[in-house]
This record gives C-alpha cells, structure tokens and sequence, in this order.
C-alpha cells in the first residue's frame, strides 16, 4: 500500500517553495530628512513625527524648534534603532511569545486609534459652541490682563515704582530685575490674563486701576506689590478655550462610547469566576427547594 503522506518536496514545489517567513514588525518607509544613521540605517524626521502625533500642538511645536530637547529625541531613538537591530538579528520576532506580544500591542494600537476617533469625530463647531454657552459660569466672567512685581523693602518698592511712572524703565523690565517672585523670572511679571488678582491685598486695585495706570506700593504679607493692568473684559473669548473645550467633548464622547458599545454589545461573561450573583433579593437555598 503505498504511503498517503505526501513527500514535503512535492509540497514545496506545487506552493513555490517553503512557506514565506513571516512579515518583519516595525518595518517603515523612512522617508524624509534624515537626523542620525545607525550602522548605517537612517533614522528620519518622519520617526520624529509618528512619535510626536499624540502630543499637543504647542507643545510638539515647541519641542521640534528647540535644539537641545531635539537631540535628547533623536538620541533616544537612535539607541532604540540599535536595540530594533539587534533584535532583528537574534530573531526575536520569531519568538511566539514575542509574537504575542507584538500581536497584543497591535490590537491595543487598533483600538485606542478606533477610540480616539470616535472621540474626535464628536468635535464640531456646534459641539464647541454647546458646551462654551453651557459653561457660561465658567468661562464669561470679568478678567484683567495684570502686570506684577513684588519686591521686599518698601523703600526700594517705591523707587522702582518712581521709575516706572517716569518712563525710566518699562514695568516688564524691572519685574525681571527687581521682583522676588519667582514666576517674574520667566514671564517678566507678565500675568496674563486672570479672573482673580495675585494677592488677596490687591483685589481693590484688580478690580478698579486704570489701565495703564501703576497702582502701588501696596503692602502684603509677601512683601510690598506694583500692579498695572494693561486690559479688561467681561468673558474668556471662545477662541481662547476652543482647545480646551474640545479635550473636554473628546473624553466625554470616548467615555460614552465605551458604555454605549459595551451595552449594545453581546458580552457574555463565561468563567464562573465573573459570572452575575445571584439576585439580592433571592432567599438563600431557595434554589434547593425547587
């Protein structure tokens, strides 16, 4: 009787030959400016870029025009390339267990993508404009644009106070050379805009100086205080919390979906371990003596 297993050769040559090894992960078309090469495989700005989509655009702008933050990416990635090489090499990917791993992270990726545009696609104009009117309370209260300087001494208080109203210096300027808080450092005393005044002994001069107009020395707890309130309104503008307001729809809508898609869903639990308990109300035994 002749053998009914098939010669592997036969198998081989009717398919074209041995089955293809599987696709290598993490492979990309790295197209664009190239930042660094690693053993001679080039690491690009489009690397940069896919790792940058999640962050915020201010911040990733930010980040990409400073070149010192720049290198500490591209060094990072640079080490990450040799680690992918090496992996590579010593056919990690071949690994089932890194398989599933790789698979896992591959799902996890699809669905927070799928998440993710569940809860962009809930972001309109007419959304953004809902949710401004309905956080009236919030966003259209009365807000001045202040300028501060807090300074130790009262007489040193008033001689830059002296300066400032004599055109001697600008009111930014000397924040940056005299003030003690710290925050001066790095804004110039530039508060921007605020719904309440920087010290509880400034309300009076938060809520009633001229604009333009130099209030102070006035005396705290911290020291002695300038204030100058460069402009005033009635409300935070939209455009000026749309971001906000739109990080704000996008999790409701990804916490509504999940809800929703779970309840719509057929999810039924098997293991006994998360299967439902027994109604509250459903007298112990009462199943024995039916």
């Amino acid at each position: 009787m002749r053998s009914l297993i098939v010669p592997l050769f036969l198998v081989f040559a009717c398919n074209g030959g041995p089955p293809p090894e599987p696709p290598i992960p993490g492979q990309l078309e790295l197209d664009g400016e190239v930042l660094v090469k690693v053993n001679g495989n080039p690491v690009t700005q489009k690397l940069v870029d896919i790792g940058l989509r999640p962050v915020p655009q201010a911040q990733r702008e930010a980040l990409l025009n400073d070149p010192k933050r720049m290198r500490d990416v591209v060094d990072r990635l640079a080490f990450a390339e040799l680690l992918y090489q090496r992996a590579i090499e010593d056919g990690l990917h071949l690994d089932p267990e890194v398989q599933d791993s790789v698979a896992l992270a591959q799902r996890e990726i699809l669905a927070n993508v799928m998440l993710e545009r569940i809860g962009k696609a809930a972001i309109t104009d007419e959304a953004i404009q809902e949710r401004y009117d309905a956080m009236a309370v919030q966003f259209k209260r009365p807000s001045a644009q202040v300028q501060h300087i807090l300074i130790k001494k009262q007489d040193k208080a008033e001689e830059v106070a002296k300066q400032i109203r004599g055109g001697e210096v600008d009111f930014l300027a000397a924040a940056k050379e005299h003030s003690v808080d710290r925050s001066a450092r790095q804004n110039g005393g530039d508060l921007g805009w605020t719904v309440r005044p920087p010290a509880r002994e400034l309300k009076s001069a938060w809520e009633t100086a001229e604009i333009g107009e130099v209030v102070g020395p006035i005396e705290g707890r911290l020291g002695f205080h300038l204030l100058k309130v460069t402009d005033r309104r009635d409300a935070t503008p939209l455009d000026e919390v749309r971001d906000q307001i739109a990080d704000a729809i996008k999790v409701d809508a990804m916490k509504s979906a999940r809800a929703e898609l779970m309840n719509e869903a057929d999810v039924e639990y098997v293991a006994a371990a998360f299967a439902d308990p027994p109604a509250a109300d459903a007298p112990s035994g009462a199943e024995d003596a039916e």
